[in-house]
């Protein structure tokens, strides 16, 4: 009530100072320290005054979580900012990143509890102070989570694709000290983005001479028989097949360190296509379960990676 007084009054701008005592608690923790400090919003007009208001109240709680996290943590904001014009500039979804950075920084605290504020005018703009008590959580750094959230998976036209996404995040493996999202990269606060690619996919066709065992070798034979790549027609001594490969990169980055892990994968198949009639959708099929085969085994090497680079980074 005292707060809306001040607003209907603001013409006076000098002054005008407001005493809180109710404290909002947020997180429970056992060690803490109690830090005071000043947060900042600025408004145009009486009708923006309650907006600015919390904005000081998120800037003094980032203040006071600031001596207690690793450097890192004032680059969140920014890094999440700068991905987010490169992938949706609009304002409203802006917001949304900036509102998850504060969420984050308010977990990090006990309680906060305004004191008093004031108005002032500086350089033709009207600011907010307001003097705020905020307890800060010192948590241990082994008991810090990095949330893992799944951007795009290209195919290898370059469109995203959702169902490989989905299989992504399905068989990647659990990380020590890392926790799954399932929601997009785009649209969900996370520490570590994971995006993939179908970076190369090819097929070629070649004959081999048959064998007794149905047309087919082995693949891990060191003596497979000679390939023949260019050719007109099949003779009947030979067999003929598509060798399909995909490549597949994988890579992980962390938002506030901007610290990127990588890894990239090649497999490739025979794929006896003697007598099929329609070798191109058998071509297709394969190719897709080869795909699928690259990102599980590629998700391992790069949580194997991850795992180590978790144990380097600091959350913030």
């Amino acid at each position: 009530m005292l707060r809306r007084i001040c607003t209907l009054v603001l013409h006076t701008l000098f002054g005008c100072a407001i005493f809180l005592t109710s404290t909002s608690v947020i997180a429970s923790c056992e060690k803490t320290v109690t830090e005071r400090v000043v947060g900042k919003g600025y408004f145009a007009s009486p009708s923006e005054y309650d907006k600015a208001y919390q904005a000081a109240i998120n800037n003094a709680i980032s203040k006071a979580v600031k001596p207690h996290v690793p450097p890192g943590f004032t680059s969140l904001v920014s890094s999440r900012m700068q991905s987010t014009t490169k992938d949706d500039g609009s304002a409203e979804y802006q917001q949304k990143v900036k509102a998850a950075f504060f969420e984050s920084a308010r977990g990090l605290t006990k309680g906060v509890r305004p004191l008093s504020d004031q108005i002032v005018k500086e350089a033709g703009l009207y600011f907010v102070n307001v003097d705020t008590e905020v307890i800060v959580c010192l948590v241990e750094r082994s008991d810090q989570n990095f949330e893992l959230a799944f951007g795009d998976f290209k195919y290898v036209t370059g469109d995203p694709s959702e169902k490989l996404r989905m299989i992504m995040l399905r068989t990647f493996p659990e990380v020590p000290r890392t926790e799954k999202k399932l929601q997009h990269a785009q649209r969900a606060y996370s520490d570590i983005s994971i995006t993939g690619q179908v970076a190369e996919l090819s097929s070629r066709p070649f004959i081999t001479e048959k064998k007794s065992n149905s047309g087919s070798f082995d693949l891990f034979s060191s003596s497979k028989p000679d390939r023949e790549y260019v050719y007109q027609t099949v003779p009947s001594d030979r067999s003929e097949f598509n060798e399909v490969t995909a490549k597949v990169r994988l890579q992980a980055r962390f938002v506030a360190t901007h610290k990127v892990v990588q890894t990239s994968l090649s497999l490739s198949r025979d794929v006896p296509v003697t007598g099929v009639k329609d070798w191109r959708m058998l071509r297709q099929r394969e190719a897709n379960l080869l795909i699928e085969k690259a990102i599980n085994a590629s998700n391992k090497f790069l949580g194997k990676k991850l795992k180590t680079a978790v144990q380097e980074t600091d959350l913030f």
